[in-house]
């Protein structure tokens, strides 16, 4: 019985091999994220401003929020320095203080000699409240029963047998318990020091966290902090350089085309003769892709040796429709003894090969 499961097992994982290799399957691919201000111009060091409050009764919103972002920055590592708002608060009058948290230019331009930044984050806390209360349900249930039969002294068992479990009802009942519900919602923008402009205006960032029993797992307290950080790690996305893993449809991101754009799409094709001197590549990724490195590679199918290869820098602003790169079938063969079957590699940015498409190349007839 082991044996014949260990079997099942195999089998269910050789499909689901083969299910990946497809080309109409999903396929992961690892890349860095960038902030879409970044290139614009070189921060290496950015500060955290204690963010101001809006719509909270806590005055430590502010702080917290500035802290918690500061925290995920530092360990994200993108910049080589972060300047958290307690030294800020010691460089800073509380009167600039106050009008560097609402993105005074002058004061924003003064951190490039006070603090030694290249930019600084503002923010406002939009919404920054837990609040605990019971919650009652209500639900149905039946309570299960099983049949009694008599013993048949002439059959010698019990007449009738086991005919299984029977339910009885329903019947209603209620319980409470107690829910600490946390919310917190927050925006943010970066700003240059050297001209004192905004680079780029977060999109408000929410976060909810509930916790639910009698009593609840967490307090108060611990649902606000949980919140707060969830928060300051989505702002780190659109801050800072991120690693992250998206999928992509293998069949649209990796082609091979005749280099033919009918009717929106590009016309593929697998068979090339050796004296044709034009094979295109098709690439399509997401916009996320963008700033990314990636490979492509020809080889002879099975062989190692790399016949033709081109890199690129993926651009948040190439059509979905694709890019093209071009390859020279008939140097291939030249290159790679004659026609056969040849295979096209993508490699990612830690140049792992992430897809790859086969083609031939064939005699004319």
């Amino acid at each position: 019985m082991i044996r014949r499961g260990w079997h099942i097992w195999v089998l269910l994982g050789g499909l689901w091999l083969a299910a990946a290799g497809a080309p109409g399957c999903m396929r992961k691919i690892a890349i860095d994220q960038y902030p879409v201000f970044w290139g614009e111009t070189e921060i290496r060091s950015v500060a955290v401003a204690p963010f101001r409050i809006i719509s909270s009764d806590d005055p430590r919103a502010g702080a917290i929020m500035a802290d918690n972002l500061a925290a995920a920055l530092a360990i994200n590592g993108t910049y080589d320095r972060v300047v958290g708002r307690r030294s800020l608060e010691n460089l800073l009058s509380e009167e600039d203080l106050s009008h560097l948290t609402d993105g005074a230019g002058g004061v924003v331009r003064r951190l490039k000699e006070l603090a030694d930044v290249d930019a600084v984050i503002i923010g406002t806390v939009i919404q920054y409240e837990a609040t605990g209360y019971s919650v009652e349900y209500d639900y149905a249930y039946r309570r299960p029963y099983y049949p009694y039969y008599d013993y048949h002294p002439y059959y010698r068992h019990y007449h009738g047998g086991y005919y299984g479990r029977y339910w009885d009802g329903p019947y209603y009942d209620d319980y409470i318990t107690e829910r600490n519900d946390a919310k917190v919602t927050a925006a943010a923008e970066i700003l240059t020091t050297e001209t004192g402009q905004t680079l780029h205006v977060a999109r408000p960032l929410g976060k909810r966290i509930v916790s639910e029993g009698s009593p609840p797992a967490r307090d108060l307290d611990m649902c606000l902090a949980i919140a707060a950080q969830g928060v300051a790690a989505g702002m780190v996305e659109q801050f800072a350089v991120t690693h992250r893993v998206i999928e992509v449809k293998a069949k649209e991101a990796l082609r091979i085309s005749s280099g033919e754009f009918v009717d929106g799409q590009w016309l593929e094709a697998d068979r090339f003769m050796t004296a044709e001197t034009h094979m295109a590549v098709v690439i399509a990724l997401p916009p996320v892709a963008d700033r990314n490195h990636f490979r492509l590679t020809v080889s002879r199918e099975g062989a190692d040796e790399v016949l033709a290869e081109t890199t690129f820098i993926w651009r948040r602003d190439h059509p979905a429709t694709g890019v093209t790169f071009s390859f020279d079938p008939s140097r291939i063969a030249a290159d790679g003894g004659g026609p056969g079957e040849y295979t096209v590699t993508f490699y990612g940015i830690a140049d792992e090969p992430l897809m790859t498409r086969d083609f031939k190349i064939v005699k004319p007839e």
